[in-house]
């Protein structure tokens, strides 16, 4: 988190805008606000752990602080950013955005680039021998293909067989249900011959039984008759 304009001023106002570590006068010009504790060191930027620093001051202290870098290159390079920074911190920090998206612009472009001249000295680095090593794969692979076609014809060969063969089971299964069927029917038949023949015989007897019945009746009845006339006559 940035210090706040508000934060700076407060913190300039506290120390009557005079340099807590030398005593100059600050204005706007050479006015700037130093943590204590260092934001690379875990400081942060509460009102304990900021002060009111000179330009110069402000210098020597972050000089201090990138004496521990052991390339000179990069300490000079840090010196010069720092010095940049506390004197104009927008246009620094403007100018560092647009010199690090430049440089990762020109890292990614020397990048493809280099891996474009890698690959073509590849292809030219490919000798006879080796075209002819990948010709012999390439051959090795065909034949591999060839032979997995000929198996799956193979395999579809004898599946055309095994069809052919069930079509001829199912043929030969298909005229002997026929033939049961009509075997079959033709018992139903019978039997239903009978069955109404049968039907025809108790109905006859039926009706035979009964012409009895009512004969035996009838006679039962005159006897029964005769019996009881009998019986008033000698009364």
């Amino acid at each position: 988190m940035r210090i706040t304009q508000s934060l700076k001023k407060r913190v300039l106002d506290e120390a009557n805008w005079k340099c807590e570590y030398c005593g100059v006068d600050l204005d706007a010009s050479n006015a700037s606000i130093d943590h204590r504790i260092p934001r690379s060191k875990g400081g942060t930027n509460n009102r304990e752990n900021l002060a009111a620093a000179c330009n110069k001051c402000n210098i020597q202290k972050a000089d201090k602080i990138i004496e521990g870098i052991g390339n000179p290159i990069a300490k000079q390079a840090a010196e010069a950013w720092i010095h940049a920074y506390i004197k104009s911190p927008k246009l620094t920090g403007i100018l560092s955005i647009v010199t690090s998206v430049l440089g990762i612009v020109f890292a990614l472009y020397f990048n493809e680039q280099a891996s474009l001249k890698r690959e073509a000295k590849l292809t030219e680095d490919l000798s006879f021998s080796k075209q002819i090593q990948q010709l012999n794969e390439t051959e090795d692979n065909v034949k591999t293909l060839l032979g997995f076609i000929q198996q799956q014809r193979s395999q579809m060969v004898d599946t055309q067989n095994s069809l052919k063969n069930l079509k001829e089971e199912q043929s030969k299964l298909q005229r002997l249900v026929s033939a049961d069927k009509e075997v079959v029917e033709a018992l139903f038949s019978a039997q239903e011959a009978r069955a109404k023949e049968s039907a025809k015989d108790e109905r006859w007897i039926g009706f035979g039984l009964g012409v009895v019945a009512s004969i035996v009746a009838s006679i039962f009845l005159m006897i029964f008759q005769y019996f009881l006339r009998a019986r008033r006559g000698d009364s």
